[in-house]
């Protein structure tokens, strides 16, 4: 059978820097009309730049040879006029961010209407009703109501369903989506992925679907390519491929991977009764100034205790309250009501200065560890500075100290002298763990503390911090959306919605038997898939 996409040996290099980087490096593999293809890699493998290179949206700035052949035809070859048709009705793309791919002044149902119009000598009339037919199919409720809207008024999950049903009205043969869902919540994910799997079904297109979540390639895709440094390293059928891969960088992967069978990390501490808890929050609620309407509510009687020496995590979406609730924990904000206490006393409605001894008890590592790391300082300053504050007021021992948390977080001594820019995500990250264990913490707050890296860094991550929280005997609030994250670090588990805790218990018991129907939603919406692949621990 003649592939509808057949690329052969395509080699990709940017020049635009002192140095070419070469990106793709002799790829090839084919793609079946029908068929969803998964291209799975971590950051810089190179999925990205193919996609542009069979967009045909690179930049002047490249040199890209071999054969990339769509319906037999070279689309390397094709001229301007050619590119703008094959675009147009051959080839349709769903961006990451779907903000970038519809114009921000322009309503849901004009652009939608325009397209339609466009590619069809149809009425606006007819267009309309094609309009509320597609959104409809995308799983949008109200979808009259939707084409008033702009963009701006829309969750990222119901933009990136406007925009596949703006690729719907095209009808292409091939549909490129580009980490299509790793920005939306895990339900939202799944009524992305469900869409998608619903246009590919009545169309028969072909899907490209390029992702660095293992996990959705193996429950969406029927073949899998999987990329490393601009390579081709494995491909195959997905279920053999993920059942028996043969390159080590694939079982390393595979390995790396959180899911619902992974091997559990778990603090070795018992339960403490409520009235020894090292952090009580009781009955606290905050709201926020609405924009013209009613104050935002984002926490509604909220009450928890995290005991000495435990891990306690919170589960939620995009605007649950989980990270009102590490703000308040932290002491970053206030509550309108309740309290906070920390080893008996309520530091909530302290001031700075008083509530400063406890702070320094209580850490936070955040989501994005360039963010949170001065660009201008080295490590030993940044560590420096963390000790100093700490109370050590000696200089030898402070170097001393560095060495150790060096040590502590698996660094080596070469990072001394460098600063966060010149570290990898993962690098930066444990020097932010390491900040963090300077002040000698009693609780230590994760904020999302491996969503921003690749997969086998995340997983070396989730090791430190269990071996860090076991040897330091600290507790942990871990912030998370990701279930499979939760499952492998936390002792219990809260999961919050609106801002109202709708269940709490032990992780495994929650996870296995989730009693409150938004719970089971988000246990239900997991991508599930299960390897053969040995899981020894990386840093084991």
């Amino acid at each position: 059978m003649t592939a509808l996409l057949h690329i052969d040996n395509l080699h990709l290099t940017y020049h635009d820097s002192q140095q070419p980087v070469e990106a793709l490096q002799g790829i090839s593999l084919d793609v079946q009309q029908g068929q969803t293809v998964s291209v799975v890699g971590e950051s810089g493998s190179g999925k990205s730049s193919l996609a542009h290179v069979i967009l045909r949206t690179l930049p002047d700035s490249t040199t890209v040879t071999g054969t990339v052949l769509f319906q037999g035809r070279d689309v390397l070859d094709f001229t301007p006029k050619e590119i703008t048709a094959y675009l147009g009705s051959d080839v349709g793309y769903i961006p990451q961010d779907p903000a970038v791919a519809l114009n921000p002044v322009r309503k849901i149902g004009a652009q939608l209407i325009g397209v339609l119009r466009l590619r069809n000598r149809i009425t606006k009339v007819q267009a309309k009703q094609q309009a509320i037919r597609l959104l409809t199919d995308a799983g949008l409720p109200h979808a009259e109501t939707l084409l008033e809207k702009y963009p701006h008024q829309l969750s990222g999950g119901m933009l990136q369903r406007v925009l596949i049903a703006i690729v719907m009205a095209l009808r292409p043969k091939l549909l490129i989506a580009d980490e299509p869902t790793s920005a939306l919540d895990v339900t939202v994910q799944r009524l992305v992925l469900d869409c998608l799997d619903r246009f590919i079904s009545k169309t028969g297109s072909a899907m490209l679907l390029i992702t660095h979540d293992l996990a959705v390639a193996a429950e969406r895709s029927k073949r899998m390519v999987i990329m490393h440094h601009g390579t081709i390293v494995e491909q195959g059928e997905t279920s053999a491929l993920l059942d028996n891969p043969q390159d080590e960088y694939s079982k390393r992967l595979i390995r790396a991977v959180p899911s619902m069978d992974s091997e559990r990390l778990l603090s070795s501490n018992p339960y403490v009764p409520d009235d020894e808890a090292l952090l009580e929050v009781k009955h606290v609620r905050k709201a926020f100034p609405g924009n013209h309407s009613a104050p935002h509510v984002a926490l509604d009687d909220v009450s928890f205790n995290i005991p000495d020496g435990r891990v306690l995590a919170l589960v939620g979406e995009s605007g649950s309250g989980k990270t009102t609730t590490a703000r308040i924990v932290v002491g970053t904000e206030k509550p309108d009501s309740g309290y906070v206490q920390f080893k008996n006393t309520k530091y909530a409605g302290l001031n700075t200065r008083d509530s400063r001894p406890i702070r320094r008890k209580i850490q936070m590592v955040y989501q994005n560890p360039y963010a949170s790391l001065d660009p201008r300082y080295s490590v030993q300053r940044l560590l420096d500075e963390a000790l100093t504050a700490s109370g050590n007021k000696d200089s030898a021992t402070r170097r001393a100290q560095i060495h150790d948390l060096i040590a502590d977080v698996s660094l080596p001594n070469t990072v001394f002298d460098q600063k966060p820019g010149d570290l990898s995500g993962g690098q930066c990250q444990r020097v932010a763990i390491a900040r963090a264990l300077a002040m000698k913490p009693d609780l230590m707050v994760l904020d999302e503390p491996t969503s921003a890296l690749d997969v086998s860094v995340q997983n070396d991550i989730l090791h430190l911090l269990h071996k860090v929280q076991v040897e330091h005997d600290m507790a942990y609030l871990l912030i998370s959306h990701n279930l499979a994250v939760v499952r492998m670090l936390a002792d219990e588990v809260i999961i919050i919605h609106d801002g109202l805790i709708v269940e709490q218990g032990e992780t495994d018991q929650v996870l296995a038997n989730p009693q409150h129907p938004y719970t089971r939603q988000l246990v239900s919406s997991i991508p599930r898939w299960h390897r053969h692949v040995n899981t020894p621990s990386p840093l084991a």
